[in-house]
């Protein structure tokens, strides 16, 4: 696996820095139906599939995550809107699940509701955060096969954060399915590990200096905020070919913070998007609300 320090010096050395990344998680515990039997990966890609997309026929798409490490811990900074081909919002979900066993979290960007990840990881059974990052690969293979059986293709994008208990030090690694999901900073099944990514320089954003490895530059929860506003506001793409150009950051911001004892997940911003309408974040009625767990 290779290691790098950012998003931009690998899209240099490969001579690509266009486009926004899309970077976006799980838990190892058995899921069962109404009847209380055990769900096989089948039956959730059917059901997260159905959950999500149930609303139009359109298939959803989620869209940004900003992840960093700071010293002894790894942040995940997600929304949670899940938007149609035309742009539409179509569902209100979490794309983030934190896990047990060791510290660790994934986030997940693409077409796929999280939960349809749940058995492929539970077989794997990672012991720490080595295992799971070198199972990552055939998990998302399984996963991409299983789906395209049912004809429901997949793209996705996965950023794992977790505490190695070797390194005694927090990683990240991204790895999609086809290569699109972090513009040409991975290639399809081969994980990269990272210190911190972002679908712009944050300084554009920010307007200043800022090193989102520091925490004395960038606070993960007041900034983070500053920044996800920025990029809800700044970007707008059609995730796919046919697909609408359109705003599809949106519904809530949530934090999730990964150290040695535990993962916690806060919610910071409410930014009252409405559900089967098209996200503007810059409508004057527009009036993102904090959530308790911000500060």
């Amino acid at each position: 696996m290779e290691q790098i320090a950012n998003v931009e010096a690998y899209q240099d050395r490969r001579g690509d820095r266009g486009g926004p990344r899309r970077l976006c998680r799980h838990v190892r515990r058995r899921l069962r139906d109404r009847r209380g039997n055990p769900w096989n990966a089948r039956c959730l890609i059917r059901a997260a599939w159905h959950q999500i997309s149930r609303r139009a026929e359109a298939r959803p798409v989620v869209t940004a995550v900003v992840s960093m490490i700071q010293g002894d811990r790894a942040y995940l900074l997600v929304d949670t809107a899940w938007t149609a081909d035309d742009g539409r919002l179509m569902a209100l979900s979490p794309k983030m699940i934190q896990g047990t066993g060791f510290p660790w979290a994934i986030a997940i960007s693409g077409n796929l509701h999280p939960s349809a990840l749940i058995t492929e990881i539970s077989r794997v059974e990672p012991k720490n955060a080595r295992q799971l990052a070198n199972a990552l690969p055939r998990v998302l293979r399984r996963t991409t096969e299983k789906a395209a059986e049912i004809g429901q293709p997949l793209s996705i994008g996965l950023t794992l954060a977790a505490w190695s208990g070797k390194a005694k030090r927090p990683a990240i690694i991204i790895v999609d399915n086809d290569g699109g999901h972090f513009g040409a900073f991975t290639q399809p099944f081969e994980p990269v590990e990272v210190d911190w990514t972002c679908g712009t320089e944050p300084a554009d954003i920010l307007g200043r200096e800022v090193s989102l490895s520091d925490p004395a530059s960038f606070a993960p929860r007041t900034d983070g905020i500053a920044l996800m506003d920025g990029l809800r506001r700044r970007h707008a793409w059609a995730w796919r070919e046919g697909a609408a150009v359109a705003h599809r950051i949106g519904g809530g911001l949530q934090l999730a913070t990964i150290t040695k004892r535990g993962v916690t997940v806060e919610d910071l911003r409410d930014w009252q998007d409405k559900l089967g309408k098209l996200i503007d974040p810059l409508a004057p009625n527009t009036k993102p609300q904090p959530c308790a767990g911000s500060r």
